[in-house]
């Protein structure tokens, strides 16, 4: 397999091995992230440096070679996309920050003076202690309220929240779910979000 850069297009195109080795050939840009319009032409065409990086670690079995203009256009596009990605890194970190920080601001405000908090412990799972637990070092079932006895007695379950969408994915207008990934949805996070950046970046 030959790898050539199209500068009209601003793509990176796979120029497939005839014969035999076409079939494997194509399984291998496909799965590395090369599409295709389909015919008359049947140009694979990818238009990120990341793509380039799986066909390396996956190579084909005819071998891979790529052009000094290919090449250059890769080195390019990795630059940037190693930027994106540590300025994506960044943002996200900051994002669990600020979260984290509203959550501390949040419990103390709800802290009565005499609760204590472990520092260790995670602050989103932190929980008011009850009332009925507060000064003991181990509760009974006397000192659970009738409410849970009465669900304990019945064997009901306790009811399970259901998720709730907390945003709309901006690839493909779907409920996102995840609040650290509120932009994207579970499949757009993946294969979706690459496509979204390729429009961006053409």
């Amino acid at each position: 397999m030959r790898i050539l850069w199209n500068e009209n297009e601003k793509q990176f195109e796979a120029q497939l091995t005839k014969g035999e080795m076409w079939q494997a050939d194509q399984a291998a840009a496909s799965d590395a992230g090369f599409r295709t319009a389909g015919p008359p032409a049947w140009i694979w065409r990818a238009t990120r440096a990341a793509v380039l990086d799986k066909l390396k670690t996956n190579r084909p079995a005819s071998g891979l070679t790529i052009t000094k203009e290919a090449l250059d256009a890769y080195n390019r596009l990795r630059a940037i996309e190693d930027r994106d990605a540590e300025l994506k890194k960044f943002a996200k970190e900051q994002k669990k920050l600020q979260k984290k920080e509203q959550e501390h601001r949040q419990i103390e405000s709800e802290r009565e003076p005499g609760d204590e908090v472990e520092p260790e412990y995670e602050v989103r799972h932190y929980r008011k202690v009850p009332e009925y637990w507060k000064g003991k070092h181990e509760i009974t079932r006397a000192d659970l309220p009738a409410d849970v006895m009465a669900r304990l007695d019945q064997r009901q379950p306790i009811p399970v929240r259901k998720a709730e969408p907390i945003g709309k994915c901006k690839v493909c207008g779907e409920a996102t779910y995840d609040p650290e990934e509120s932009d994207f949805c579970l499949w757009c996070s993946g294969r979706g979000e690459e496509q979204f950046l390729d429009e961006l970046l053409s």
